[in-house]
């Protein structure tokens, strides 16, 4: 039996045009079920913000931005470069996340206008939570996104680490 992945996609405010994107990208990813449903958690119940490991708190405009790669030995990172340039909104989050979390990837705000985070800005990461694995991008924000080679790896890795799938 392949592997099955659920897919939450309810929001209760901005909806981005990027999420069928996503669903179709995920459903050619891998050797897994795709299940996409609009049962969703609600943003403000607490077991969210812990499971994630940070709330998003504001964005700026779509934009070229850069990302800082800080560990490459995690397969949803290992095929990137040190600095991968990326067009995205880059969340800012309430909160930086790091120390409760492994911190894959940084945003580098002094690359796009409007970041609020300051130096250490934590974008991607991962970790284990109960007995499962978390794996978080903060990008993925256009539909353009899902077509990227690179964001489709990274994707993948994400995937296959939080699922405890072997690499490819």
């Amino acid at each position: 039996m392949a592997p099955r992945l659920l897919v939450l996609t309810r929001t209760t405010g901005y909806r981005h045009d990027s999420i069928p994107a996503g669903i179709a990208a995920l459903r050619t990813l891998g050797d897994f079920e795709v299940h996409a449903t609009e049962a969703c958690t609600e943003y403000d119940w607490p077991y969210y913000g812990e499971l994630l490991g940070a709330r998003f708190a504001r964005h700026p405009l779509h934009q070229p931005g850069k990302a800082v790669v800080e560990d490459h030995d995690h397969p949803a990172t290992r095929h990137l470069p040190a600095v991968w340039e990326f067009t995205d909104e880059w969340y800012d989050f309430r909160t930086n996340p790091r120390g409760s979390v492994r911190v894959l990837a940084t945003a580098d705000e002094s690359s796009y206008e409007g970041g609020g985070m300051g130096a250490d800005h934590p974008l991607v990461w991962c970790r284990d939570h109960g007995r499962g694995r978390v794996f978080y991008t903060a990008l993925g924000h256009a539909p353009e996104a899902y077509e990227d080679p690179a964001f489709r790896a990274h994707l993948l890795g994400g995937i296959t680490w939080a699922a405890r799938l072997p690499s490819a």
